[in-house]
Parts: structure tokens; sequence; C-alpha cells
């Protein structure tokens, strides 16, 4: 009996620790092996067809392959490989304050991945919904922005993205400050 090879092999980072991976089942298969870099991961047994795989380095790419193993230990070859890369961590404690010349002044902490070239700041007037487009990016070693230019007795809202070669950070936490009455 010749043990049919996994297919449709998914892999996404869900965090910068942990990557997500599923695929399909052929039928027959008593378990699955996972591998990440060719080091093999626990199995995952009967019907499973997705693996979390967590404690991940941040900005980092991962290569995943699965194996199917049939009743009697009979094994498939490996699936073909999916890559994923974790982001890196967002940058964190954001702090805007509204400055007498109407400007407003983020704060925030960086981003615990060395490697961030720069932060994207987004700008909006609702804390429901940020622009999918940055107004500013600046070099990854600030962690301050001054905002310049705004509208008087304005609230604005704010998240702040860290960027790496590997790609861009889930948003920090939502800061807002309003403007003078000019």
């Amino acid at each position: 009996m010749t043990v049919p090879v996994p297919t449709g092999l998914s892999a996404v980072a869900v965090s910068p620790t942990e990557i997500d991976i599923s695929w399909r089942d052929p039928p027959i298969i008593s378990y699955y092996v996972i591998y990440r870099d060719s080091q093999k991961l626990a199995p995952v047994f009967g019907a499973t067809t997705s693996y979390h795989d967590t404690n991940l380095t941040p900005s980092k790419t991962y290569v995943y392959r699965v194996q199917a193993l049939a009743a009697g230990g009979k094994a498939s070859k490996k699936s073909s490989s999916k890559s994923a890369t974790t982001p890196p961590p967002a940058p964190t404690n954001l702090v805007a304050t509204a400055q007498p010349d109407g400007s407003i002044e983020l704060t925030w902490t960086a981003s615990t991945d060395p490697a961030v070239t720069n932060y994207n700041i987004y700008r909006g007037t609702d804390k429901t919904g940020m622009p999918t487009d940055p107004v500013m990016t600046i070099d990854g070693s600030s962690t301050n922005f001054n905002d310049p230019n705004l509208g008087f007795s304005t609230t604005y809202y704010y998240t702040v993205k860290a960027i790496d070669a590997a790609g861009t950070s889930a948003p920090s936490n939502v800061a807002y400050a309003q403007t003078g009455a000019g």
C-alpha cells in the first residue's frame, strides 16, 4: 500500500512567535509528522489537519513539511514545503501628548527586535478605523515623533508599527490626544 502525500500545505504567521499550519487529509492516516526546517516536531494524531507552532523567534522564516503515516508504520513522502515568516514584535506603551504649539508628541517603547529598520506612524480621527497608509515612516532608532500642523480642537488617534526585513509588526496600542483650541 502506498501512503498518499499530504497536500494543500499552508503556513501563516499569526504572531511574532507563532505560525499556524494546515493541510488536506488523505484517507487511512493514523498520524502526521510535522517538520520545521528539517526538525521533527510532535506528531499529530487522527484526522487533525492543523498544527499551531509556538515559541518561535520573531522576524525569522520557517519552512514546514508534513508526512503522513498509516497503520503499521508505512509512511508517505514528505509534502511540498511551505514557509512563513514571523513578524517583528510590535512597539508598546505608545503615548500621545498634545503640545502648546498645536502638534502632538508621540513616544513609545521600541520593538524588542534589534533588526527594526523603521517605524510607520498611523493617524486617524476615529479610534476604530486607522488608515492603511502611514502618515510618516521614521528611522528605527527613534522612539518618538512630533506630528505638526494639525487641526485645532481635534482628537487624533495613533498607532505605530515596526518594520524589519521580515515584514511589518502588528500595531502598537492606540494612543490619542486632542489639540488645543488655537
